[in-house]
């Protein structure tokens, strides 16, 4: 077999971060459940060493409702799911500067 998930403690306790491996055994994901409730809050999706997906789970239903897409240190675009239906409804786009550009409805 091989390894897929590691998971480790930022304290004392229970498991409170986990990084899922490629089929090559690099890190592909890292998830944090940062109050320790046993629910996942926070997910990185990995590209080699660099996020490129945040994944976030804001008001703590066990669902992602926020998505934010990165290019190296910035965001350059974020989706919302405002309406709960685990799919985003709103999308954010950001200039280089980090400046919102638009606000456009995703169908």
């Amino acid at each position: 077999g091989r390894l897929h998930r590691i998971g480790a403690t930022r304290k004392a306790g229970a498991p409170d971060v986990w990084v899922e491996l490629d089929a090559a055994g690099q890190p592909a994901r890292r998830e944090y459940d940062d109050d320790r409730d046993g629910r996942v809050e926070r997910s990185e999706v990995l590209a080699g060493d660099t996020v490129v997906t945040l994944e976030l789970d804001t008001d703590r239903d066990g669902k992602v409702d926020r998505w934010q897409h990165r290019s190296g240190a910035r965001t350059e675009r974020e989706e919302l799911d405002t309406d709960g239906d685990g799919r985003p409804d709103r999308r954010l786009v950001y200039d280089a500067s980090g400046r919102l550009l638009r606000v456009e409805a995703v169908p």
